[in-house]
């Protein structure tokens, strides 16, 4: 039948409208969309052919004057994706029913009246300027007539709209064709390889950005996804959007999040394995930087505290093991506190000797770390005198030590190997360092410096000359001073 053809559209999943079926079978017989049928009114093609997956072809059609071959894209189900032109409002011309229902109205109201009376003539000319104005509005013209009151049941969701005409979906399909900007889905290959593109973007800038320089990427990411599907749609492709958009946005949070987790549980590694040893600042400063732990070494100038309990070994072997062990982890404790408290580091324990340093891992100049160095030493030496009290009151034997301080340039970093690694420093300066601690004894002192950490140290300590020692492997004597007292403006100084 001329002009005949289905009217039906099957939506997606989710409900929307945005594929026709331009042919269906039923009982033998192959029937267009009413669209479609309007379309081969107009073309007249001599014949049509089926490329499923690709086209359907309207073979030498009549457009406009000129014999050509109309492709229509389609699917491999045989579906055209409509070119949707906006809203049913925004749209086309629309002529109401009321106006067609005027015009039948008039003519009526016309066949009743005497043709000889003035209000005819008057009513004919009316009409016809009505008629004249409609022709000219429909005048080549594909007409479609269909239901568009509210309330009628002919409504169903599309990408513009969720209620929309279903009338207009003939005008869209019609529009489509006459125009030739086709919609056509690019293959299912050329998604996953933006998406592997997309993938490799993300996986290889994002774990080395920060958490904020990381959003903006994904951000610059997803808008440049969303621009260049914008720029392909209006070249008649549709590129996958929402499947590239969420790969960008759970890639950002999935790398963040992993990245969260593993610098966290790094941080807590390296507070716990320093924490009791430094203090939180200098923390603070190696998790800025873990590379400060990494194996291998660097120049420095730093200073280097030795402290010793003097005839310990005689000490130990008067008292039960309980006893010695428990006195010398009250003082070790509280001696290590001093240290952290004055942002020095603590190297080791040599047995019942302190070995710590200042100007690493975090690095100070060493006008001040020296000076930190004496400082913390001095306060070493006062908490003992208080603790010798309280042991005395405990009927314990106090303890007594003797503190070297020694200002040089030594290596310093991550020393052993990948299994075990011990942060330390080695050089002359740490051996010139346990060297003056152990003048202590000799020269009857509580603590002894160098010339070289006096230098730094002089104008906050009141000292006293002592005289130089022979050093090994050096031809000049190294002058030494007893520490006696800090002036009192650097006696609270931290």
């Amino acid at each position: 039948v001329k002009g005949g053809g289905f009217l039906n559209g099957i939506p997606d999943l989710d409900g929307v409208l945005r594929y026709i079926p331009i042919f269906v079978g039923y009982k033998n017989n192959i029937f267009p969309h009413i669209g479609i049928s309007s379309i081969i009114d107009l073309y007249r093609p001599k014949s049509i052919s089926f490329i499923p997956g690709k086209y359907c072809i309207l073979n030498n059609s009549k457009v406009r004057g000129e014999i050509k071959d109309v492709k229509i894209p389609i699917d491999s189900k045989g579906r055209m994706l409509v070119n949707w032109t906006g809203g049913f409002k925004d749209t086309f011309t629309h002529l109401s029913g009321k106006t067609i229902y005027s015009l039948y109205s008039s003519r009526i109201d016309i066949a009743n009246l005497d043709k000889n009376s003035n209000t005819y003539s008057q009513k004919i000319r009316k009409l016809a300027a009505k008629e004249a104005k409609l022709k000219s509005a429909v005048k080549d013209k594909i007409c479609i007539i269909g239901l568009t009151a509210v309330g009628t049941h002919d409504y169903n969701p599309t990408p513009y709209e969720t209620a929309y005409p279903m009338v207009g979906t003939h005008g869209n399909i019609i529009s489509s064709i006459l125009t030739e900007q086709f919609l056509k889905k690019v293959p299912e290959s050329t998604n996953l390889v933006v998406l592997l593109f997309i993938a490799l973007l993300l996986g290889l800038c994002l774990p080395y950005l920060s958490s904020s320089k990381g959003l903006l990427f994904t951000l610059m990411v997803m808008i440049g996804i969303f621009t260049s599907s914008l720029h392909l749609f209006n070249k008649g492709l549709i590129i996958d959007l929402a499947n590239p958009e969420l790969l960008a946005l759970f890639a950002y949070l999935g790398i963040t999040s992993y990245k969260f987790s593993t610098e966290e549980k790094s941080k807590r590694e390296i507070k716990n394995a320093f924490g009791k040893y430094v203090s939180p600042d200098i923390i603070e400063d190696i998790i800025k930087d873990p590379s400060k732990l990494q194996l291998g070494g660097e120049k420095r100038i730093i200073s280097v505290h030795f402290s010793d309990i003097r005839n310990f070994t005689s000490y130990c072997e008067k008292r039960p093991p309980e006893e010695t062990v428990s006195i010398l982890n009250e003082y070790l404790d509280e001696m290590t506190k001093i240290i952290v408290d004055h942002n020095g580091t603590l190297d080791k324990y040599i047995g019942d000797e302190i070995m710590a340093i200042w100007g690493a891992p975090k690095y100070e100049p060493p006008e001040i770390s020296a000076k930190q160095a004496v400082i913390a030493s001095y306060k070493m030496l006062q908490r003992l005198k208080e603790m010798q009290r309280e042991w005395v009151q405990r009927g314990l034997e106090p303890l007594d030590i003797g503190v070297g301080v020694n200002t040089g340039e030594v290596i310093v970093g991550n020393m052993g190997s990948e299994l075990r690694m011990d942060y330390t420093v080695i050089g002359d300066t740490v051996n010139l360092g346990a060297r003056v601690e152990a003048l202590t004894r000799e020269f009857k002192s509580s603590f002894i410096i160098s010339e070289f950490t006096f230098e730094y140290v002089k104008d906050i300590i009141e000292h006293k000359p002592l005289k130089p020692i022979k050093v090994k492997g050096k031809e000049i004597p190294v002058m030494i001073y007893d520490v006696l007292d800090l002036k009192p403006n650097y006696k609270n100084y931290v």
